[in-house]
């Protein structure tokens, strides 16, 4: 198993429909100005087509917070909690457990209102 290679994993990166199709537009417009270039026209109005026709993913917003840490107590063996859900926490992951928000904010990047 050690000459096994491992595959990486898929991460998917979720666009703006509408801005895609708004620059293509754009280009579209570009290539219908004389001279007219009727295949890179037909090209960019293919895709936007293609793009149109694609089904909508089942995503959700992602939500960002941070690891608390909790007061030491020696009897606690989570002694992290999520800033969004409060799930308790063994140690400090990249993603809460529970709600799934992205351990990415900074103590720094947090401000009070």
């Amino acid at each position: 198993m050690a000459n096994e290679e491992t595959k990486p994993l898929k991460v998917v990166d979720y666009i703006d429909r509408f801005k895609v199709l708004e620059l293509l537009k754009r280009y579209a417009d570009l290539f219908a100005e004389p001279p007219v270039d009727r295949k890179e026209l037909e090209l960019v109005l293919e895709i936007k087509f293609e793009i149109e026709r694609l089904k909508s993913a089942d995503a959700k917003e992602v939500q960002h917070g941070h690891w608390i840490s909790l007061p030491y107590n020696p009897s606690d063996p989570y002694p992290y909690e999520c800033s969004i859900c409060g799930v308790a926490a063994r140690r400090k992951y990249a993603t809460c457990c529970r709600c799934g928000a992205k351990m990415d904010v900074s103590k720094v990047e947090i401000t009070t209102e």
